[in-house]
């Protein structure tokens, strides 16, 4: 027995130390057998007819629902997937390239395909030798000439952006917002612009799918492995939808793209604050009728930051407000837009100076000042009378103004008493205040809730220190109008669709009446009579309104905020013409009392 027992106890002993590697082996055993299981289930499925089939017989919804739901369902990861990728055969056909995708670099799409394509080539691929990085951006620009994906570069890499599964992980994740590698992101902007020039990479051929070597999607199978490039593997669609005749569809731009209009908005504030003498800036762009989500950046002069929905103050582009109000009168046949002063102030025609009597409504809105603004003795002697009403406090400006005044050459400042007077004049015709007929006239019918008439509250980092909006003064129609970019935006599709019979506050000849140039100087530029406005005053407003940003700016060299309209002539990009405004309103003197 003490033999046995010892005998027992070396035995135990001994398997006490081997246990933990036979469990080692066991569990090394188990996964080789259940790897070898998998891997023959996935050559069964290719080499027995089971994978052709499935590819035969899965209708082209059921396989875009495949790759659509399944896209980060895997049947394995790490050392398992690679071994399960590698069991799977290529193609065995000669791989057929893609035709050449060419958008022009002077084309108005361009600046937000190349923004788009360059994002997917640096977060997919940023570090994958170049032909793995072309080949990305072929099976994106692939993409787009299917009928399966969206019909744009950008929706095609934001594809399924907002929603738990996005095409290109990049797009839902933080990946996009962290800092980039330089040299790396340039390197991916010159493949992108290599491809939008018609570069086809050809070892992927019209691949519209891949992934990386180390995980194994369920999707796999169902799809005609390519080839591999670096460590992603690439698919295209089976049978004849994933061949060359099935990349028909006809590129039709990034208009439509709301994920493009995004990216571009956010890369042109980013370059705007960057820019000299710029601290803030916020953008909406419109385009056919459509207004985007509003890009901000940067803070004001008092440290406050930017803010999505802010108010700005229209400055010189108030005269478009006041030009479109008098027209709604002119239409209801208490205005005309050819009466002289003479007509408009019957009983301060006699003491008008002569020069003064024949000055029409029309010259008054259109850029002609007739009187000096600055140190001129009417001005000083109406906003003495603040106490007064405001209709009383104009009544009072032009009483001394015309009476007294000489006809002067063109002023420069912002207060142009011109657009007070033919105020004075609406004011007389109606009997009501101008801010009210503006309130019922315009904001309300089309919905512009933030427009107000005083400057718009100064925004400072310490909110002791904020300034609320005042009241109204004599000068709320010459540069004291403020609303949000939204609403202003509002009001120039109106303006625009007027011209097409679709506007909501005139008739369409009116609308078109409105935006036709009444001198050489401004049929050169391609102005309306009432829609200009000087250069050296920070705006940009010509006739072709249909795509155009709106930009509020904070400005550090004169303290103060400049709101432009940047027209985007066809064919153009919106970074070239918005560098314009961008110079342009650096060299503007102070457009507004406001220091927020």
């Amino acid at each position: 027995m003490t033999s046995l027992a010892v005998g027992y106890r070396k035995i135990s002993s001994s398997f006490k130390r081997l246990r933990p590697a036979a469990v080692a082996f066991t569990g090394l055993m188990l996964s080789a057998l259940a790897l070898v299981f998998a891997t023959m289930i996935m050559r069964a499925d290719h080499n027995s007819g089971a994978g052709p089939a499935i590819k035969r017989t899965l209708p082209p919804s059921a396989l875009i629902a495949a790759t659509n739901a399944g896209a980060r369902a895997f049947t394995a990861v790490g050392q398992q997937a690679k071994l399960i990728n590698a069991s799977l055969p290529f193609d065995s056909a000669p791989v057929e390239a893609a035709r050449p995708f060419v958008i022009g670099v002077d084309e108005a799409n361009y600046p937000r395909a190349l923004l788009c394509l360059r994002a997917a080539v640096y977060h997919e691929a940023g570090f994958e030798p170049r032909g793995g990085r072309q080949a990305v951006a072929q099976v994106i620009l692939n993409r787009v000439r299917h009928s399966a994906f969206p019909k744009s570069v950008c929706d095609v890499v934001y594809q399924g952006a907002g929603t738990p599964v996005c095409q290109f992980s990049f797009a839902c994740d933080q990946a996009r917002h962290r800092p980039v590698a330089a040299t790396a992101w340039r390197e991916a902007e010159q493949i992108a612009a290599e491809a939008l020039a018609g570069y086809v990479d050809p070892s992927v051929g019209t691949s519209t799918h891949y992934h990386a070597d180390y995980v194994a999607p369920r999707w796999a199978p169902l799809l005609t492995k390519v080839s591999q490039t670096g460590t992603h593997i690439f698919y295209r669609w089976p049978g004849t939808w994933g061949q060359r005749p099935a990349f028909f569809r006809r590129y039709l731009g990034e208009q439509a793209s709301v994920v493009g209009q995004a990216m571009e908005l956010d890369a042109a504030t980013k370059a705007a604050v960057g820019s000299p003498g710029v601290r803030g800036v916020a953008v909406v762009e419109v385009w056919d009728g459509k207004i985007s989500e509003e890009a901000v950046r940067g803070v004001y002069n008092r440290g406050a930051t930017v803010r999505a929905g802010d108010l700005w103050n229209l400055g010189p582009n108030e005269k478009l407000v006041t030009a479109t109000l008098i027209a709604r009168l002119v239409e209801q046949k208490i205005l005309s837009w050819d009466a002289p002063l003479s007509e408009l102030f019957p009983d301060l025609a006699p003491y008008m100076r002569p020069e003064l009597q024949s000055v029409t409504l029309v010259q008054l809105l259109s850029g002609r000042s007739i009187l000096a603004a600055k140190n001129e003795p009417a001005f000083a002697a109406a906003l003495a009378e603040g106490a007064h009403p405001l209709i009383v406090q104009r009544a009072s400006y032009i009483e001394k103004a015309l009476n007294s005044a000489k006809a002067t050459g063109k002023s420069n400042s912002i207060r142009d008493p011109g657009l007070v007077i033919a105020v004075a004049a609406v004011e007389g015709a109606t009997e009501r205040s101008y801010e009210d007929l503006v309130r019922e006239e315009i904001f309300e019918p089309l919905g512009m809730r933030s427009a107000g008439f005083t400057v718009a509250p100064r925004r400072s980092a310490k909110p002791a220190e904020e300034r609320v909006a005042g009241h109204p003064t004599l000068l709320s129609p010459a540069g004291r109008m403020h609303m949000s970019l939204r609403d202003f935006a509002t009001f120039l599709i109106d303006q625009t669709q007027g011209r097409m019979g679709k506007g909501k506050l005139l008739n369409a000849p009116t609308y078109r009446r409105l935006h036709k140039p009444i001198n050489n100087a401004q049929k050169k530029r391609g102005q309306g009579a009432f829609w200009h406005v000087e250069p050296s005053r920070g705006a940009i407003l010509r006739m072709s309104l249909g795509h155009h940003w709106i930009a509020g700016m904070t400005m550090r060299a004169h303290n103060s905020e400049v709101l432009i309209v940047v027209d985007i002539p066809e064919q153009q990009n919106g970074f070239e013409a918005f560098d314009r405004a961008l110079s342009m309103a650096r060299l503007t003197p102070s457009q507004s009392p406001s220091d927020r």
